[in-house]
């Protein structure tokens, strides 16, 4: 793992959009440790830990996201688009599980799994996190996340 996925901190400021996508990244990081482990062919147990590690940051995230930033945001976006944010958060949930029980090479299944994300992000950071900036107290958010 690299010295950026060895902590996971939160940033300085208690901004939660700052602090989701900080999270974002460090997720990011993981992936892409992750996909370096598969093409790299580490040993399977290095990348079952790898994939274990993604499996606690993801959880940890998403239930940040639907416990504290999606209520917060109800009744200022749209239903559908948090409903959308949710269906994705399940649908990487589902990879990442059968990544982890299979028994095949897991480097397509990573790569995938890495671009679902870089997708579900570039989703959140664009429509989620603009509407909370213009909408919501992000600090005192912040703190709570």
């Amino acid at each position: 793992m690299n010295a950026q996925t060895a902590a996971i901190t939160a940033p300085s400021t208690q901004d939660a959009v700052q602090f989701l996508g900080a999270d974002h990244r460090q997720i990011e990081a993981l992936l892409a440790d992750c996909a370096r482990a598969s093409v790299e062919g580490s040993a399977p147990a290095d990348r079952t830990g790898l994939l274990g590690r993604l499996a606690v940051r993801l959880r940890a995230h998403e239930t940040i996201e639907h416990e504290l930033f999606y209520p917060a945001l109800k009744g200022f976006i749209d239903a559908e688009v948090l409903d959308r944010a949710a269906a994705d958060h399940q649908r990487i949930d589902a990879r990442l599980e059968a990544i982890a029980a299979s028994e095949a090479d897991p480097s397509a299944a990573v790569a995938e799994l890495a671009q679902w994300m870089r997708q579900h992000v570039q989703f959140e950071e664009r429509e989620l996190f603009a509407t909370a900036a213009a909408a919501l107290d992000l600090s005192t958010l912040g703190t709570a996340l």
